[in-house]
């Protein structure tokens, strides 16, 4: 029994040996009227009004005492049914991570809507509900069940989260921005994370000067100098796609804008190849074609870049300065070192061909064939040169070298039980160890052919 309860029969005791009492003392008989249109009046003892008074008291607090225990009993009732049915939809949800886990989503996904169909307010399976039909690749489902959630509770971050990524996976990356800036507004503690997210999205969405700024902010909650690096690394590469922008526009003051850019790019690193290449096409565009040519050059002898130095070369080819071209390789293969130095001086002898300087490009590919080691690449251009100079069986005897000294030609050995491929022909496999099942596999030969359209040879 409940203190409430006892507490109850106490008070009905003493009320009733209260009215007992005054009923003793109060024999004497009054007039009694009854209220209404005509008052009705009725003559008996004072005892009985005074009981019946107590009486409707007692009745009237019984009442009360009653209502209350039974609002307790099902508000109590209410709550261990919901505890029971949390209990339920908490395993179901374990289940359904469970299955994601093991990548058994639709199993997963029946776990999360089989809540939904009981609960429809449950949140949390909203939300698993919607990560799932992401992965499965229908977003747009995805975006559905995440706006039910965020219907549920608007604040919830995981809610501004999950529809980010949803916009993402769809390509919406303006509607994603917006979503991961209020995400950032919620938080109490700015989340690197965060904004190397905000970062990206605004990249992919070509807002370059935003995406700049995002980056500015993550580097600024960064404390560890490895990583600091990377990202400032990673706010360069923005920076110059920002410049890549603005040089992409060709207004005049866009293109001021970029070759500022660009200096402050190189100024920083003087090994930034995509800085020179980009800031010699910015002053190129603004007219400034000295100005262009300087800073390749200038790019070429810091960085001794090979795709610097030959985009400085088309330029002059482009140009009609073939004699400049020519210099310029010369002066790099003269001062660059180790195997750049020879793809160099590969260039230059590709150059003197192409200018028809035969014998100046002669003298380059043997002088490289000499003092490097066997080269398919340098035994092809020196075969292509001699056949310009008419010098068809030295060609020829060339590119048979080329085919000798790549193995095309080396027949090959495949076990036809498991597959494995051997160089020479044997009796046992070594893999499956069966006996008598290898045999010559032409088969590449033969897929080489198909794709070319090549016909063999009759004779």
């Amino acid at each position: 029994m409940s203190l409430r309860s006892l507490l109850t029969l106490i008070m009905i005791f003493v009320v009733v040996s209260l009215g007992l009492w005054v009923a003793w003392l109060n024999p004497d008989t009054v007039t009694f009227s009854l209220p209404g249109r005509t008052p009705v009046e009725l003559e008996t003892r004072l005892w009985v009004v005074s009981f019946l008074s107590l009486l409707v008291g007692v009745f009237i607090a019984l009442l009360y005492t009653v209502v209350l225990s039974s609002k307790e009993a099902v508000a109590r009732w209410r709550l261990r049914r919901t505890e029971r049915q949390s209990s339920v939809h908490n395993r179901r949800l374990i289940d359904g991570f469970r299955s994601g886990l093991r990548g058994e989503k639709r199993k997963a996904l029946e776990q999360f809507e089989s809540i939904l169909a009981e609960d429809p307010e449950n949140i949390d399976a909203w939300l698993e509900a919607g990560h799932t039909y992401r992965s499965l690749g229908n977003a747009d489902k995805a975006v559905d069940m995440h706006m039910r959630a965020r219907a549920l509770d608007p604040d919830d971050p995981r809610v501004q989260e999950a529809l980010a990524a949803d916009l993402e996976a769809l390509g919406e990356y303006g509607r994603a921005v917006n979503h991961v800036k209020q995400l950032l507004a919620s938080t109490a503690k700015p989340d690197p994370r965060l904004y190397a997210w905000l970062r990206d999205l605004l990249a992919r969405a070509n807002r370059w000067d935003e995406a700049e700024q995002a980056q500015d902010k993550r580097l600024k909650l960064l404390k560890d100098g490895t990583l600091r690096a990377d990202e400032e690394s990673v706010l360069r590469g923005l920076r110059f796609e920002r410049g890549q922008a603005l040089l992409a526009s060709g207004e005049e003051n866009d293109l001021k804008e970029a070759v500022k850019l660009f200096e402050s790019l190189v100024k920083a690193d003087v090994q930034f190849v995509p800085g020179y290449l980009s800031l010699g096409d910015a002053r190129l565009a603004a007219g400034d074609s000295d100005g262009a040519v300087k800073t390749w050059e200038t790019g070429v002898d810091a960085t001794h870049s090979l795709p610097l130095l030959d985009h400085l070369i088309q330029h002059y080819l482009t140009s009609g300065e073939p004699e400049s071209a020519i210099q310029t390789y010369r002066k790099a293969a003269d001062t660059i070192e180790g195997g750049d130095s020879a793809a160099a001086r590969l260039g230059l002898g590709l150059l003197y061909a192409r200018l028809e300087m035969l014998d100046e490009a002669q003298a380059e590919f043997e002088a490289l064939a000499d003092r490097s080691e066997y080269s398919p690449a340098l035994q092809f251009y020196l075969g292509r040169l001699q056949k310009r100079l008419g010098k068809d069986t030295a060609a020829a005897e060339m590119f048979e070298e080329i085919i000798r000294q790549s193995g095309i030609l080396q027949p090959t050995f495949r076990c036809r039980n498991c597959g494995a491929a051997h160089d020479n022909y044997m009796v046992r496999c070594l893999e499956c160890g069966r006996w008598g099942t290898i045999l010559q596999d032409i088969s590449r030969d033969l897929r080489v052919v198909e794709e070319q359209g090549l016909r063999t040879p009759r004779p």
